[in-house]
């Protein structure tokens, strides 16, 4: 019953804005990318919802329509200026649950029950404590979306010499990791501060500084691997690269609060979407390859969710 009230919170407080959060993107995305005039009136509802909803989520949507309209201006292209009254919910809605007196409170609360000594961390101490959970939960959490895109990746060009350095290296971090869990996926060494004194001293290569810094290495190097590749092969490389940025951004940003480690795997499902969108137009390439025949095409898409679902409940439950 914990763990199900544990999911129904969060699908409250996570999956129905993310869902009213990308209805409301809809009218965006179809002016950029469609070159369409989408009537807004339908999705200012689901827009003003979603404003008063998940901090998280409405940052990340900030960021997606400010490069929105940025990108209009850059290119000089016809501005749709009702998409103006969405973002200035958006905007508001954020400003308004930030700066609201019940937050402090509420903030207060959660640094005695999840973080007492949130307060008197430095800004060093909360980037290396953070950085172990961003490490934790993309190796343990996201590591098979990643695989996934290294693989469609790989069917859309396997010729790449970065394809082969990469997939040479997810073999070997894997081995490494099934023959040295400890030593590989051991996160929490950085922030014993032992390795420090190795560091000002200029001693790189003691045994403490090395196995404090080796996990982010070996994980650092896989998922800028996987990134690089996909970006390298896809047809919206811009769009693909931001995606990603999206994806870190919104989980950097959980290093600043004290429930960091409170919510446990449902704070990544912000950069989960934004892995599995650019998973998406990359199998959508491959779709483009192999068949334009619509009953195909219907198939193909079908599959998309199912298939990663059932990765996801046989290998990471």
């Amino acid at each position: 019953m914990k763990d199900a009230i544990f999911w129904i919170t969060g699908a409250v407080n996570y999956l129905w804005p993310l869902a009213l959060g990308l209805f409301a993107l809809i009218p965006y995305a179809d002016h950029f990318f469609r070159n369409q005039k989408t009537a807004i009136w339908l999705y200012l509802l689901p827009a003003f919802v979603f404003s008063f909803s998940n901090e998280q989520l409405i940052l990340c949507v900030i960021g997606v329509v400010l490069i929105y309209h940025v990108a209009i201006v850059i290119k000089k292209g016809k501005e749709h200026y009702y998409l103006y009254i969405p973002t200035a919910f958006f905007v508001t809605g954020f400003l308004f649950m930030f700066l609201a007196p019940g937050n402090k409170l509420r903030m207060q609360q959660e640094i005695k029950l999840w973080m007492p000594d949130f307060s008197d961390l430095s800004p060093m101490a909360r980037v290396l404590r953070g950085s172990t959970w961003l490490f934790e939960g993309w190796q343990t959490k996201l590591f098979l979306l990643f695989i996934l895109i290294l693989v469609v990746s790989l069917v859309l060009d396997s010729s790449k010499l970065l394809a082969k350095i990469g997939t040479g290296y997810t073999l070997f971090l894997v081995l490494l990791t099934y023959n040295f869990p400890d030593r590989v996926t051991n996160f929490q060494l950085i922030n014993e501060g032992n390795w420090i004194n190795s560091f000002k001293f200029g001693n790189f290569l003691s045994g403490t500084f090395m196995n404090a810094i080796l996990p982010y290495l070996l994980w650092g190097l896989f998922f800028g691997l996987v990134i690089a590749l996909s970006i390298s092969v896809a047809k919206q490389k811009i769009f693909i690269g931001l995606s990603y940025s999206a994806a870190l951004f919104s989980s950097i940003m959980m290093w600043f609060s004290p429930t960091m480690y409170a919510s446990g795997a449902r704070v990544f499902m912000c950069a989960s979407v934004f892995l599995l969108i650019n998973l998406f137009l990359l199998y959508q390439q491959i779709q483009e390859n192999v068949s334009q025949h619509a009953n195909k095409q219907l198939v193909f898409y079908a599959c998309f969710i199912p298939v990663i679902n059932l990765f996801c409940v046989l290998f990471l439950n």
